[in-house]
């Protein structure tokens, strides 16, 4: 029974940590960049134009039809 009781407990709550996001193309030479990611920076600006109306958040307001 003291299993189930562990299985119930009420866990802390623990504050959520948000870091400072990095520009990593900002501090990576081309070659870098080029190794870790396998695009030019160009082609990752490019990438995230194309996709940035996907990430964006949505508006609560809106209602599913």
């Amino acid at each position: 029974m003291a299993a189930v009781d562990e299985a119930f407990a009420v866990r802390e709550i623990r504050p959520r940590i948000f870091r400072a996001r990095i520009d990593t193309l900002s501090y990576l030479s081309e070659k870098q960049i080029v190794e870790r990611y396998r695009l030019s920076t160009e082609g990752i600006i490019y990438l995230e134009e194309l996709i940035r109306a996907d990430c964006e958040p949505m508006s609560k307001d809106l209602s599913i039809v």
